[in-house]
């Protein structure tokens, strides 16, 4: 290679670098997308969940004891889809529950792309839901 192939090729190194640093602040790494669609993940199920529950609550009066009381048809989305462990649900009153995972990212980051269905924190983090009995 002489001088000007030398440049050329560090020049078009440099200018393929800088488009991946740029493409990775713009969109994020590869993990944190994935630790977002993880996390996104974890907030429809609870969104499923919710549903599963309500109507579980407005057929008998109350809530379920335990997720394994909800029909089959909703057991696929009460396992963290990360972990595979059951995600915590706690009954609260007969009107509201919590249901907790480990989230990899805080939700009020704004920079970060989170579906909004409840906030949560890094870490550990319970979201709260409300019952509304049919009357």
């Amino acid at each position: 290679m002489n001088g000007k192939e030398t440049i050329a090729t560090v020049v078009m190194s440099l200018i393929l670098l800088g488009a991946l640093m740029i493409g990775f602040w713009l969109t994020g790494s590869p993990l944190t997308l994935e630790n977002q669609r993880v996390d996104n993940a974890r907030l429809s199920d609870f969104s499923f969940l919710h549903e599963a529950i309500q109507e579980y609550a407005n057929a008998n009066g109350n809530p379920p004891a335990n997720l394994s009381d909800l029909p089959a048809s909703a057991q696929k989305n009460t396992k963290d889809p990360s972990t595979g462990k059951p995600f915590d649900y706690v009954v609260t009153s007969s009107s509201s529950f919590n249901l907790c995972a480990t989230f990899f990212d805080d939700s009020m980051n704004k920079s970060k792309s989170y579906s909004y269905i409840a906030n949560h924190t890094k870490g550990y983090d319970c979201i709260p839901f409300t019952l509304t009995y049919n009357k």
